[in-house]
């Protein structure tokens, strides 16, 4: 859990108390024990940095007599710490506290922090078939971490990745231009906001540190949550945010307040939420670890559950995890990307199966894939360090690129820009943990990478 507050000011006033619950299948659910902790001991020591192992308490005896026993309040957890009596329950709980500091990088100032350039020029033509990649433009080394996540805005002026240690970088104009500190450990989800002609930029972003972080030009917004969120979304406004996080719910947020406001959970999952998709028609997909994908209506009172999408499809049966959705730009057909190399493109209305895709190795890892601007190509990346090109229409694999790097690694994700015939591949390389590769006319080959084209039947080079 991430607390928003000034811990150097107020670390002797806190108190931490803890509950150990027994989930069963059913709504009910027992408290077996609860704990305490002081970040600073009345002798004023400080427990910052540090692993700590917290003794836990068995709960009163009176707690645990008739189903109808309400669970216990605040003031009921506050009343056990201050008694004198209170019995050792056989286990103990590690905990350690972490000062994140300020959330804004200290060498960029605020005046400096961003600045909005015009799109690029002369790349894609409206409409214009997506050319693959001839040359590695931009290369982003890291000895201490890979890439997990990238995604451009929609003009196309700025790219944002996502590394392992929690830092989020944008690439703009030949540079990183800004280094975002605030995240503790992987970041596992990155959007830049739609309303670009409105109040300036958003970066969405969340992770493992059970947060979800909207970063812009004065205040940053944390949304704390109880477990990793793996995705998040802005709503159709970018005054919302939808989560979905391994507790398998839901969360839908208000920003337009002087703090964030959390207006409804919502429980339909079975499993962790690993991905969240809008369509061009205003509906949310989600999909979670059992590979069910739930349909949703969303309207100025909330999230509405329309139905599940893939209730006959045999991934459905056999609940194999969901890695990413992603819909078409058309928003007539939406990408579904399993775990264990499975792709496959369906009919967003009926969850009619249409095309498949295969030749990818993921059978571990949470990999994202996307569909090109144009609509014309399935890209993926895969665990042995390749980046797999498909047809979308047919289904047959175009291409396959691999970085030139001397030990082989996992690409995580792939986003295309979208004005230009350019995209940025994630790997968890620390040579190359992001890659930018572009099209130009002139090129014969990929320089730093190389390329197989397939046909129908055979390999050419």
């Amino acid at each position: 859990m991430v607390f928003d507050l000034d811990a150097d000011k107020y670390l002797s006033e806190i108190l931490f108390l803890f509950e150990l619950v027994s989930e069963s299948n059913t709504t009910v659910s027992s408290l077996l024990a609860w704990g305490f902790l002081r970040p600073m001991s009345r002798t004023g020591v400080k427990h910052i940095g540090k692993k700590l192992q917290l003794q836990l308490y068995k709960t009163p005896a009176r707690r645990l007599f008739g189903n109808a026993t309400p669970r216990p309040t605040i003031s009921d957890l506050f009343n056990w710490f201050n008694s004198v009596q209170k019995e050792k329950y056989p286990a103990t709980l590690y905990v350690t506290l972490l000062s994140s500091g300020s959330s804004k990088s200290s060498t960029v100032t605020k005046e400096s922090r961003f600045s909005v350039t015009s799109p690029l020029r002369g790349g894609r033509l409206s409409g214009q078939p997506f050319k693959l990649p001839t040359r590695r433009g931009f290369t982003y080394e890291s000895a201490a971490a890979g890439a997990l996540i990238a995604c451009y805005r929609s003009d196309g002026s700025s790219l944002a990745f996502a590394l392992s240690t929690g830092d989020i970088m944008v690439y703009q104009n030949s540079v990183i231009s800004l280094h975002l500190k605030g995240h503790q450990g992987n970041v596992y989800d990155l959007e830049w906001n739609k309303n670009e002609g409105g109040e300036g930029w958003r970066l969405l972003s969340c992770g493992a540190d059970c947060t979800a972080r909207v970063w812009n030009d004065s205040n940053d917004v944390v949304l704390p949550h109880p477990a990793y969120v793996y995705s998040a979304r802005f709503g159709e406004s970018d005054a919302r945010v939808v989560t979905g996080c391994f507790d398998q719910l839901i969360r839908l947020w208000e920003l337009n307040s002087s703090s964030p406001r959390l207006i409804s959970t919502y429980v339909q999952h079975r499993a962790p939420i690993n991905s969240l998709c809008w369509d061009s028609h205003g509906r949310l997909f989600s999909g979670d670890a059992k590979g069910s994908i739930c349909v949703w209506n969303s309207t100025i009172s909330g999230l509405h559950f329309e139905k599940i999408l893939n209730e006959s499809s045999e991934e459905y049966r056999n609940e194999t995890p969901i890695n990413c959705l992603y819909s078409h730009p058309s928003g007539g057909r939406l990408l579904v990307h399993y775990r264990g190399s499975k792709m496959c493109l369906l009919e967003p209305k009926s969850g009619l199966k249409l095309i498949s895709y295969s030749g990818i190795y993921n059978p571990r890892l949470r990999l994202a894939s996307s569909i090109s601007p144009c609509g014309g190509y399935v890209i993926s990346g895969s665990e042995d360090g390749s980046v797999h090109w498909f047809d979308l229409e047919r289904g047959d694999l175009v291409a396959v690129t691999t970085l030139a790097t001397s030990t082989i690694d996992p690409v995580m994700a792939v986003a295309f820009h979208p004005t230009c015939h350019a995209i940025a591949l994630c790997s968890l390389s620390s040579e190359c943990c992001l890659s930018v590769l572009e099209f130009n006319a002139a090129d014969t080959g990929i320089e730093g990478a190389k390329r197989r084209f397939h046909d129908r039947e055979h390999f050419k080079e």
